[in-house]
C-alpha cells in the first residue's frame, strides 16, 4: 500500500444501509475488510455545507462562520451562497495543491486544486484544469434537473438520469486517479441521496421497486470504480454527512415570527422571481447572481428577527446589517423573548423531539459575517427557508435528512462509537489527510 489517501462520500446512506450496500461491493468490502467505522453525529446540522464545513475545517460552525448553504449579506433580505472563501477558520483536511483532488464536494473551489464541481456554487467553471471537461462525453452537468421538483415529475427517467451522470463523474475519477499525479483525494458521490428525496428511504435496498434496478447500475459503476482504484494501492476511507427518515412535517419559523410580531412582509414579488431563478441555476450549470432575495415578500424595517435559512435565525441587529433595527441593548432581552417562543411552540408542535442550539457565550470567535443567534431543529422534520415565508406547513417532501451519517478508515480503530464532525477531521488528519 503507498501513502495515497482517497476519501469517498456516500452522503445520505446511513450506517446500516452502507453495510448492506457492501454486499453488492465485494471490491470495496475487501478493502475495507479490517476497517472500523462510528456513527458521525452532525447535530445540530442535517445540510451538506455546514456538516462539510465542520469536516474541512476541523472547527464548530460558531468559529468556521458556516451554518447553512447561503448566509445574509449584510442583509437579512438578501442571501450569498456559501464557499471556502467565506470560512473564517482554514480547510484543513485537504491542501490547496494540484495534487489534491476534489470530486463534487461542497463549498471547494478549484484554486490550484484539481477539482471537479458539486453544482452548488456562482461560479462558471466546472473543471480544473479545465481539460477535465474532456473526460466527459458530453457537456459536464453536476446535477442532471433543475429541481427536485422538476424531477418529481418523472423520478424513474429522473433517476436515469442522475445514475447516467453519476456513472460519467466516476468514470471522469478514474481516469484521474490513474493518469495524474495525486496525494489525497475527496471523491463525493450524490446519487444515494437523490434517489432517496425522489423515490424514499427504502429506494437503495427494495428490491421490489422499479428503481431496483437503477441502483444495481450504479452499484455495478462503483464495482468497476473500486476494481481501477484497488490497483493504485491508496488507504480508503468512506464518509457520509447524513442519512434519510420519512419527513414528518415542515414547520415555517418565519410564519411563527410573523404571528408573534416579529417580523413583518413587504410584498416584493420580484425578489420571489428572482430568487427561483437562482436556485434554478444552482441546479444546472453555474449561477449567474451570487446574491439570493430571500423571501416571496421583502421583509421590512420594523422585522426584529427572521430565518432566511431552514433552521437559523437571526436578530436584525444594527451592527450586522445595514438595513437592521436591533441595538445592542435590546439584544439580550429580545433573545430571552425568542428563547421562550421557540421552547413553547417546539413542544406545543413536536413534544420533547425539538432542540434550540445557541453559540456558547464563553465564545467570542471573530467570523466574516453574522451567525445566526437559534438554530431550530426537530428529527424528522424540515424547517422552511426565507422564501417560503407566506407558505404554510402543510406541503412536506417525502424524506428529510437526518443527522446521523458514519465515517468507516480502513486499517484504523476509531474507538469510538459515535464521532462529530470535528473529531473526523481529527482523525483523517491523523492518516495523513491535509499534511
Amino acid at each position: 500500500m503507498d501513502n495515497r489517501l482517497l476519501l469517498i462520500s456516500v452522503d445520505g446512506v446511513s450506517y446500516q444501509q452502507w453495510s448492506e450496500l457492501l454486499k453488492f461491493l465485494p471490491l470495496a468490502s475487501k478493502m475495507l475488510s479490517e476497517a472500523s467505522g462510528a456513527i458521525l453525529d452532525t447535530r445540530p446540522f442535517v445540510e451538506a455545507q455546514p456538516i462539510w464545513a465542520e469536516i474541512l475545517t476541523g472547527t464548530r460552525w460558531y468559529e468556521n462562520g458556516c451554518s447553512s448553504y447561503a448566509h445574509p449579506d449584510l442583509s437579512l433580505n438578501k442571501l450569498e451562497v456559501f464557499n471556502e472563501t467565506l470560512l473564517s477558520t482554514p480547510v484543513t483536511l485537504v491542501q490547496n495543491l494540484p495534487t489534491t483532488v476534489c470530486i463534487n464536494v461542497p463549498l471547494l473551489l478549484p484554486l490550484q486544486r484539481t477539482w471537479i464541481a458539486d453544482g452548488s456554487l456562482p461560479i462558471l467553471s466546472t473543471a480544473s484544469p479545465p481539460e477535465l471537461s474532456n473526460l466527459f462525453d458530453n457537456r459536464y452537468k453536476p446535477r442532471p434537473y433543475a429541481s427536485l421538483a422538476a424531477a418529481l415529475r418523472d423520478g424513474y427517467q429522473s433517476a436515469s438520469q442522475l445514475i447516467q451522470v453519476e456513472m460519467e463523474r466516476l468514470n471522469a475519477a478514474v481516469r484521474v486517479l490513474v493518469e495524474r499525479p495525486w496525494n489525497e483525494a475527496v471523491l463525493r458521490i450524490t446519487a444515494f441521496d437523490q434517489l432517496q428525496h425522489i423515490f424514499g428511504p427504502h429506494a437503495l435496498l427494495d428490491p421490489n421497486l422499479l428503481v431496483h434496478r437503477n441502483v444495481q447500475e450504479l452499484l455495478g459503476a462503483l464495482n468497476r470504480f473500486f476494481a481501477e482504484i484497488a490497483k493504485t494501492g491508496c488507504q480508503i476511507a468512506c464518509i457520509s454527512a447524513f442519512s434519510h427518515s420519512m419527513c414528518r412535517s415542515r414547520f415555517n419559523v418565519n410564519a411563527l415570527l410573523r404571528r408573534a410580531a416579529y417580523l413583518s412582509v413587504e410584498k416584493k414579488p420580484a425578489f420571489a422571481a428572482n430568487r427561483t431563478h437562482a436556485v434554478s441555476s444552482m441546479s444546472g450549470l453555474a449561477l449567474s447572481p451570487v446574491s439570493l432575495g430571500t423571501s416571496d415578500g421583502h421583509l421590512s424595517v420594523s422585522t426584529r428577527a427572521a430565518s432566511p435559512v431552514g433552521g437559523n435565525v437571526f436578530l436584525n441587529r444594527a451592527r450586522a446589517f445595514t438595513d437592521g433595527t436591533v441595538g445592542d441593548t435590546e439584544v439580550e432581552a429580545l433573545m430571552r423573548e425568542l428563547k421562550a417562543l421557540f421552547e413553547d411552540r417546539l413542544y406545543y408542535y413536536f413534544g420533547g423531539r425539538g432542540s434550540i442550539f445557541t453559540r456558547p457565550q464563553s465564545s467570542s470567535p471573530v467570523t466574516k459575517h453574522a451567525l445566526p443567534e437559534f438554530i431550530l431543529h426537530v428529527p424528522d422534520v424540515e424547517f422552511f427557508d426565507g422564501s417560503d415565508i407566506i407558505l404554510d406547513n402543510q406541503d412536506k417532501p417525502l424524506v428529510c435528512h437526518q443527522d446521523k451519517g458514519f465515517l468507516v478508515i480502513g486499517g484504523m480503530t476509531l474507538g469510538e462509537e459515535s464521532i462529530t464532525p470535528i473529531e473526523a477531521n481529527h482523525v483523517l488528519r491523523k492518516i495523513g489527510f491535509g499534511n
